[in-house]
């Protein structure tokens, strides 16, 4: 009896308690990665695994104490030494993962491809197989020694961590789950795995593993959305030809510009509808010369297609090498004998792509990075695997510009993730406005210190005080779309996920001349007009 506890319940129990615990301790100390729903959940299985091993652990002792001693121990079985097929098991966890990696391939290149498998592999390999491996050729009797009801539980341990972001977005979890669904999920996943493993017939379970796996990678290929391809030069050319007078006339001023975004920073309307009171900073800006947009909103709702329209000149063609750089705006000012900077709180603008700006911070983080960071915590969350720098150093970049813009002409892109929007689950949390708010005034007070920076350095200098889309804080707090009823939309949601703020420093009272901005992709358009006044930019 003791036996059967010690190998078909401690054992296990103590095991989930090493894996969750090595778990808990890379994910903070290691990787250095946020709680999330894998850490949470992984946490609470821990604590209830080890206080279940204890309880056994004194249950056996109990046994033993009142209970006859059970016969000699026998050697261990062949069935519980691990076999070549058992590696056909590793199959099992990259079923999810070729889900994940099918669906962000537009931004993984090769090498992220081949590390991300191999990282992936090392991880597995050390869950599931290597204890299992270790006592399976460890020859010694031990009654505690089932290796194969080890690789269950490391099988099991694995498909949930990676399974978990799957489960956050059918669920619409943030940072916690909910551990009734985990538990049953888990506990499923389990059995299963123990059952497979348990067969005798190892020829029909590599079959269906193998089938399985295979069937999975053609269903996502078959599915996936097509990857669109670059813009040759020669297209970047065609592009830029609907301004070909750029190629042929000398602009009537270059100054400087600077364009400040503030992600989902909302105007003075949508803003007072939240209940929140931003008076103060519009007044700082009209104070420093700046002409206010109320009413404008942007023709997207996402950073990416929002930005991508704004550098493109384009209200229906986002492109994603835009934000990196390489958008027919970066072109044409480069081609008047602009400098094109980028500078950026996070990575995200280079995702996937090289910078082609003449100066650009931070460095790319690898993508392949990215996608394990949020597999690992549990939830694709906007913000998973952002290089955050700190303030001082991007204050530094920031100055590093400024520098630049001395010997000028300068056009200078600077993003920061603040106030931001909300969480993206498909759920409001309780106080996201309160957080939003708080948020908002971190930004104000960059947004502060930036304008009086750059006015003192550079009076004659565009500046452009801008957000690229609203912050999500009706409704779902997410997109609306296939969700709810047109008749249930209203002037404030469209307001919350379009509406954008833009306010602009002009050096010369002229430019209302060249001034007929209605949506931000209006931008460019008007600051070309501006620099060569010339109103056919215009149209």
């Amino acid at each position: 009896m003791t036996k059967v506890l010690i190998k078909q319940a401690m054992i296990p129990a103590g095991l989930l308690t090493l894996y969750s615990g090595v778990f808990l301790y890379l994910s903070s100390t290691v990787w250095g990665l946020p709680i999330g729903v894998n850490t949470n959940f992984w946490e609470w299985i821990a604590k209830g695994a080890l206080a279940l091993t204890g309880l056994i652990a004194l249950l056996v002792l109990i046994v033993r104490r009142f209970v006859r001693r059970e016969g000699a121990v026998q050697q261990i079985g062949r069935e519980q030494r691990l076999t070549l097929s058992d590696a056909a098991f590793a199959l099992v966890p990259f079923i999810p993962l070729t889900q994940y990696v099918f669906s962000n391939r537009q931004v993984l290149t090769l090498f992220d491809g081949v590390m991300l498998v191999f990282l992936f592999a090392l991880f597995t390999i050390a869950y599931v197989y290597l204890l299992p491996f270790v006592f399976s050729t460890w020859r010694l009797s031990r009654p505690w020694v089932a290796t194969r009801t080890w690789l269950g539980v490391g099988l099991a341990f694995v498909w949930m961590t990676v399974n978990m972001p799957s489960l956050s977005q059918t669920y619409k979890w943030f940072a916690k789950g909910e551990l009734a669904i985990q538990l049953v999920y888990f506990a499923g996943i389990l059995l299963v795995s123990c059952l497979l493993i348990s067969l005798s017939d190892r020829k029909l379970v590599v079959g269906l593993i193998l089938v399985g796996f295979v069937a999975n990678v053609v269903l996502q290929a078959v599915t996936a959305q097509p990857v669109m391809p670059q813009q040759a030069a020669q297209q970047i050319q065609q592009e830029t030809a609907k301004f070909s007078k750029i190629e042929s006339q000398t602009p009537a001023r270059m100054p400087n510009i600077y364009l400040l975004l503030y992600d989902a920073y909302a105007p003075e309307e949508t803003m007072a509808a939240y209940g929140i009171d931003n008076t103060a900073q519009w007044q700082f800006l009209e104070q420093n010369g700046f002409v206010m947009y109320p009413g404008v909103y942007s023709a997207a709702a996402a950073t990416l297609d929002s930005m991508g329209r704004v550098f493109e000149m384009d209200a229906m063609d986002p492109q994603r090498k835009a934000l990196a750089g390489d958008g027919a705006v970066q072109h044409l000012l480069r081609q008047m004998g602009y400098k094109i900077c980028g500078v950026f709180s996070n990575s995200y603008a280079f995702w996937g792509l090289e910078s082609s700006y003449d100066y650009s911070f931070p460095a790319q983080k690898p993508m392949y990075g990215v996608l394990l960071s949020a597999i690992l915590v549990g939830e694709f969350r906007f913000d998973i695997g952002f290089e955050k720098v700190s303030g001082a150093v991007f204050w530094d970049a920031k100055q590093n510009v400024l520098t630049m813009a001395e010997a000028g002409p300068v056009f200078a892109y600077i993003y920061l993730d603040v106030p931001g929007h909300s969480q993206n689950s498909g759920v409001c949390l309780p106080d996201e406005v309160e957080q939003y708010q708080k948020r908002l005034q971190l930004a104000n007070r960059r947004m502060r210190r930036d304008v009086e920076e750059i006015v003192r350095r550079d009076a004659s200098a565009i500046i452009v005080v801008a957000g690229d889309h609203g912050p999500y804080l009706t409704k779902n707090c997410t997109t609306t779309a296939n969700v709810y009823d047109l008749s249930e939309i209203t002037r404030l949601d469209i307001q919350d996920r379009f509406g954008t703020f833009l306010a602009i420093r002009w050096p010369t009272d002229d430019y209302v001349s060249y001034d007929r901005i209605t949506i931000l992709q209006d931008l460019f358009p008007a600051i070309f007009a501006y620099l060569y006044q010339d109103e056919s930019f215009l149209e």
